[in-house]
């Protein structure tokens, strides 16, 4: 478990700390043609005063593969989150989500649903 515990965190530590925003909380990737693939993507923000640090992305299906152009976001960034999805021999609507794991004490696992409709 990549979870951490955030109560020790005395006040001042916890102004100083990360804070994640994602630009989308959903990602619909539409209508892809069995055994095709698609890509979206979404940003990852840190508005805080300390670097937030990526600990793991956790997917509820292999379907969806996710990745980021970077980590550990510095104070006032972004990075952006990749969602691949490829539709190997499916058919049907394809639901899902994953979880953004990071060491913002506020909201440290963001998760992100995911569909696609696969012809």
């Amino acid at each position: 478990n990549i979870r951490e515990d955030f109560s020790k965190m005395t006040p001042k530590q916890l102004k100083s700390a990360p804070v994640s925003g994602v630009s989308a909380t959903a990602i619909d990737f539409g209508e892809v043609a069995k055994n095709a693939s698609k890509t979206e993507t979404l940003l990852l923000t840190n508005t805080g005063k300390s670097p937030l640090v990526i600990r793991k992305f956790d997917t509820t299906s292999s379907l969806f593969k996710v990745s980021a152009n970077m980590m550990e976001i510095p104070a006032g960034g972004s990075a952006e989150i990749t969602v691949n999805f490829k539709a190997t021999n499916r058919t049907s609507s394809q639901n899902a989500s994953f979880d953004i794991i990071t060491n913002d004490p506020a909201n440290s696992v963001r998760t992100i649903t995911l569909t696609a409709k696969v012809q």
